[in-house]
């Protein structure tokens, strides 16, 4: 799966997949998936929505793990030699639910003139659990016999789990007004986790007598600070200030679900 900001048509991540369904083709268990920005101009209003987070790229790798959960393999069976005519199934070697690794012996079939094996070939990699065992057409030379299995994804799948929107129980709207005659920078923390948003040295900036909704996903009961300051002139702050480091009164919200808080920053 290959994530970006950027667009999702003529994007970056469209050439990184191309190069995998180039490169490793016949490695591949479930299509290259891209998650990315919507193919619009930048929404400035939305662009917390814009950026591929959680929720789609959580959704993105639960669709690539089921694309690879399941499969059929057929198997012929072993050449009997001998101009072996007919052979019997006689015994399976393995059942439902039993992990199956690469050459594991299967079944046996007799010959006429001898026992033979089917052996997995299922290819490297995670190991494999039978789901269905079908012998159709195995007592016979050319015959096949398949076998439906689901590779264990535990791993993951719990990935998965730590990215997807479940691990944010709430969310909550800062509606925050410029009333300054300078433009301003504004960062939001996580008073009982080292969290900060947005996040990767990025601030949100508010020009001055700007309005700027700031949506942000948080744990319930979560206690989130503002710091914001005049840009250029980190001495003049509200809240906790940049980097969170100074004291406040009133500049700090519990994460509940659903909430906004409008904060207006007076000269």
């Amino acid at each position: 799966m290959v994530a970006q900001e950027a667009t999702l048509t003529s994007g970056f991540g469209a050439e990184l997949a191309a190069l995998v369904q180039e490169h490793c083709f016949y490695h591949l268990e479930a299509p290259a998936a891209r998650v990315a920005g919507w193919d619009t101009p930048y929404p400035h209003a939305q662009e917390w929505e814009y950026f591929p987070g959680s929720t789609r790229v959580g959704r993105a790798l639960v669709e690539t793990m089921e694309a690879w959960t399941m499969g059929e393999h057929v198997i012929k069976p072993p050449d009997g030699g001998e101009g072996a005519a007919e052979a019997e199934l006689v015994e399976w070697h393995a059942k439902v639910g039993d992990p199956v690794r690469e050459d594991q012996v299967l079944a046996a079939v007799m010959t006429a003139h001898t026992q033979l094996f089917f052996a997995a070939t299922l290819g490297t990699g995670p190991r494999h659990a039978i789901i269905a065992p079908s012998a159709e057409g195995a007592d016979s030379p050319g015959g096949i016999m398949s076998i439906t299995v689901a590779r264990r994804l535990a791993a993951a799948l719990s990935l998965a789990v730590l990215i997807a929107p479940a691990a944010h129980a709430g969310d909550v709207t800062f509606q925050i007004r410029n009333g300054h005659p300078n433009a301003m920078r504004v960062e939001l923390y996580s008073q009982d986790r080292d969290y900060v948003w947005p996040g990767d040295g990025k601030d949100f900036y508010l020009d001055d007598g700007e309005t700027k909704q700031l949506p942000i996903s948080c744990n319930e009961g979560e206690k989130i600070c503002y710091g914001a300051w005049v840009d250029g002139d980190e001495e003049t702050y509200w809240g906790v200030g940049p980097n969170n480091q100074e004291n406040c009164e009133d500049c700090c919200y519990t994460c509940s679900g659903g909430q906004t808080e409008e904060i207006d920053l007076e000269e």
